[in-house]
């Protein structure tokens, strides 16, 4: 994270600009600005961390996009159910 962190500074790019949390996102799959920052924006994912936060906000601004968040808490609100993920025993050896 720390290559990734400074490659972005050393592209002009602004601290603090903020963290999405992209639980989940609501999105048109047809269209060509959004295919073309879903692209880039994995690029950048596979290129450097896993981390999706660290890297969505500066492809919005490499790309010059824009994009909506919701203003609800993901983990809380009435769209969304979260369930516990299925614990399973542990593999005999």
């Amino acid at each position: 994270m720390d290559r990734q962190i400074e490659t972005y500074r050393q592209e002009g790019y602004q601290e603090n600009n903020g963290l999405i949390s992209s639980g989940f996102l609501i999105k048109n799959n047809r269209s060509k600005d959004l295919q073309e920052l879903m692209q880039a924006w994995w690029q950048e994912i596979e290129k450097f961390s896993r981390r999706d936060q660290l890297s969505f906000n500066y492809v919005v601004w490499k790309l010059q996009k824009k994009y909506r968040a919701l203003d609800i808490n993901i983990w809380d609100n009435e769209f969304v159910k979260w369930e516990p993920h299925l614990t399973l025993p542990p593999a005999p050896i």
